[in-house]
């Protein structure tokens, strides 16, 4: 049982297999007099740890990314919005004094229709 924590704890990357760093690093705990199964214990809660962090690292700036391009999207669709309206309004709005003219009377040409037929 205690040879099966030790071999566990030596897999430090957890890859199912030791390789001939972990074990290296694992017989220098023993010659060195330091209880060899706390030390395995520590380096493989840091490499899990190591692990996990880069893990978390990767989320963070996938959604870094998601966030700035779901705000560039919105900035974009806000612009077109407001293009389109500026469009619409310059459409509505006559472009010489001409045509304010004419639109002037067009409509002067309507209200007398509708007078004659009252």
């Amino acid at each position: 049982h205690d040879l099966e924590g030790i071999l566990s704890v030596m897999d430090i990357d957890n890859s199912g297999f030791i390789n001939r760093d972990e074990f290296c690093h694992a017989i220098l705990g023993f010659v060195n007099g330091v209880r060899p199964m706390s030390v395995m214990e520590i380096m493989y809660a840091v490499v899990r740890t190591q692990m996990e962090l880069t893990h978390c690292r990767e989320l963070l700036e996938r959604l870094i990314v998601e966030k700035d391009n779901s705000e560039q999207n919105q900035r974009q669709a806000k612009q077109q919005k407001n293009q389109d309206h500026s469009e619409d309004d310059a459409k509505a709005m006559p472009k010489n004094m001409g045509e304010c003219l004419q639109a002037l009377s067009n409509q002067m040409g309507s209200v007398a229709k509708l007078q004659n037929e009252l």
